[in-house]
């Protein structure tokens, strides 16, 4: 066995160990408590938040992003599923549009190229178009096959994904699976009014993601205001791009990936659109053996900072919204 197929097999083992047995066993934490002492808004009169579940989603409200909208909740907001293919009338009440993990086909689907988009052009023209005119979007892709699935769409607010797996390249040219770090300390985490938050209790340090992909911006597009990272991938990150999720070979393309993005803030038009390139970091987690994975772990001192101040950035006062 040559060395590279020698780390190729490892970094298969460390997959199935930290994921339990390709992701399938995880199942959000319904132990999971939110920590908020001074909620942003007064319980259920906030901006409406809804959750994709119409495109196969891997995370939805009643399953793995339990805890998301569980934390969104005990900060005021009103959280629903948004069940139906997109459209303006679908839209019509929505401030926030969460989409995390559609895959076609969804869980069942064997996740191997080529993979195509989860939603129409119709449904991308009009997700584009309700944030053009002043509605956020909350846009959230990790590992392969997931950003695959988003690509034509994230591609509208210029943002192009790998459709791969972030590692860790090792001194030796081996890879090893991680749960990355960022720390404002390293440079990892940029200055933005998300990360930076009104004062210093909201300010974000140190977050945690858990396995996830990998992103750039374009330079310029047309219709957008600006575009900003959030958290930047450290030095010796790698991104592994499989034929089929969590099959990796000894001829697996690479790429290095160090200073890429797994976090950005975008003003699009009237809106706003944050972009992720992991789910877990938002939720709680847990395997079938009871490892905890996300906001309830010790490394994710501050994504729960994280979440909240990307919502309230995603749904700034404006007048006339009652609901703010």
């Amino acid at each position: 066995m040559s060395p590279m197929r020698c780390h190729i097999a490892y970094l298969s083992i460390a997959f199935l160990c930290f994921s339990g047995a390709c992701v399938a066993q995880q199942k959000g934490d319904s132990e999971f408590e939110p920590r908020i002492s001074k909620p942003v808004h007064a319980k259920g009169r906030g901006p409406t938040v809804a959750i994709d579940e119409a495109h196969g989603n891997y995370h939805t409200r009643e399953g793995r992003y339990a805890a998301f909208a569980k934390l969104l909740e005990a900060d005021g907001y009103r959280v629903t599923s948004h069940r139906d293919k997109v459209s303006a009338s679908s839209l019509a009440k929505t401030r926030v549009l969460v989409i995390a993990n559609a895959i076609p086909g969804g869980s069942a689907r064997k996740w191997e190229l080529p993979i195509p988009s989860a939603f129409s052009n119709v449904e991308i023209d009009t997700i584009v178009h309700f944030v053009r005119e002043g509605g956020s979007l909350f846009l959230i892709a990790d590992h392969m096959p997931f950003p695959g699935a988003i690509d034509k769409l994230a591609r509208r607010f210029g943002v192009r994904f790998e459709n791969g797996f972030n590692v860790t390249k090792k001194p030796d040219g081996g890879f090893q699976i991680e749960r990355t770090i960022f720390r404002r300390s390293a440079e990892s985490i940029a200055s933005h009014p998300i990360t930076d938050g009104r004062s210093q209790d909201e300010r974000v340090d140190q977050v945690a993601s858990f396995v996830g992909s990998v992103f750039r911006l374009d330079a310029e597009l047309e219709g957008r205001r600006s575009a900003r990272p959030l958290l930047v991938l450290p030095k010796g990150t790698v991104v592994l791009n499989p034929k089929r999720a969590w099959k990796f070979e000894k001829d697996t393309p690479e790429k290095d990936a160090s200073g890429w993005l797994h976090g950005a803030a975008i003003e699009f038009g009237k809106g706003r659109v944050v972009v992720s390139a992991e789910a877990a970091m938002f939720t709680a987690q847990r395997s079938r053996g009871g490892g905890k994975m996300g906001l309830h772990t010790a490394i994710a001192k501050d994504n729960q900072k994280l979440l909240r101040n990307i919502l309230r950035w995603l749904t700034p006062p404006r007048a006339g919204d009652k609901s703010d």
